[in-house]
């Protein structure tokens, strides 16, 4: 798994690169989130267009069951 730290990093030296953060999730964000999806999908479809990032603050950690 890559640290937030590095994948930023390599963000700052990608001409069109847009970093976001989900935090508490991992690589499966884009399983199981309707967010990621959406943004991942308008970054293919214009890498150049600002996107609206606002939904990945909405997400939290992982609601995991307590028996």
């Amino acid at each position: 798994v890559t640290p937030p730290d590095d994948s930023k990093r390599v963000a700052d030296h990608l001409d069109n690169a847009t970093y976001v953060e989900f935090d508490g999730t991992g690589h499966g964000v884009f399983r199981a989130h309707e967010c990621a999806q959406r943004l991942t999908v308008e970054f293919i479809n214009d890498p150049t267009a600002p996107l609206d990032t606002q939904c990945a603050n909405e997400i939290g950690p992982p609601d995991f069951p307590v028996p």
